[in-house]
């Protein structure tokens, strides 16, 4: 379920991909474009572990 902090960062994330035309990867996921797998990146761990407390 998304709740509306999810959608927050989710949105912070996407306003600065566009900001630097897709040069430089945001995210929590790192994406092979390749073979389309989703990688977790340090930070989205950590975003799991704080919204589990906060909730």
């Amino acid at each position: 379920m998304l709740t509306l902090e999810s959608l927050r960062s989710l949105n912070l994330i996407n306003h600065l991909e566009w900001n630097s035309d897709y040069l430089r990867r945001f995210g929590l996921y790192y994406v092979d474009y390749l073979s389309q797998q989703r990688i977790p990146k340090e930070s989205a761990l950590w975003y799991r572990d704080w919204m589990w407390v906060c909730v």
